[in-house]
């Protein structure tokens, strides 16, 4: 259900145009979400292999980053298309992304239905915090987090 047009994987908001961006693994688009009614608009193609979940989020300068697979990837904000930067190097998918106010970039790595060995079935392990190096995509566990948790946000501190 919902207003949204496809399944999301994840939401970024521009911090200086106040934008909010969505993508979605699954059908491989990419949106833009309208602040009032909540409704999508697809504008463009990731050009990515589907996957099921996937991360977005947004740096201190607007720029978009992304995970799909096992990589780390920037986003262009006009047509949607990713550009890899480098794998993550984890065993499993990560499918929430968020910069912290120092734009250091953490995701939440595994667990649902997505094993390790990508087969669909019950995940072997549990969710785990990852910091992630924006520039490479290289990716290092942190520690578990409770199951089944799919998103992530800092608060910036006043």
């Amino acid at each position: 259900g919902g207003p949204f047009s496809s399944r999301l994987s994840d939401i970024a908001i521009d911090p200086f145009t106040y934008i909010i961006y969505a993508v979605s693994g699954s059908s491989k688009y990419f949106y833009s979400v309208d602040k009032e009614t909540g409704l999508d608009l697809k504008f463009g193609n990731t050009n990515l292999l589907p996957q099921r979940g996937g991360g977005l989020a947004a740096d201190s300068n607007g720029v978009l980053y992304g995970t799909n697979d096992m990589t780390l990837f920037t986003y262009d904000k006009v047509t949607g298309d990713a550009t890899g930067i480098g794998g993550t190097g984890l065993s499993a998918y990560v499918n929430a992304l968020d910069f912290s106010e120092t734009d250091v970039l953490y995701g939440i790595e595994g667990g649902g239905n997505v094993p390790p060995s990508g087969e669909p079935g019950l995940s072997v392990r549990q969710r785990w915090l990852v910091v992630i190096n924006a520039a490479t995509g290289v990716a290092r566990e942190l520690g578990e987090t409770v199951g089944d948790l799919n998103a992530l946000a800092f608060v910036p501190v006043r």
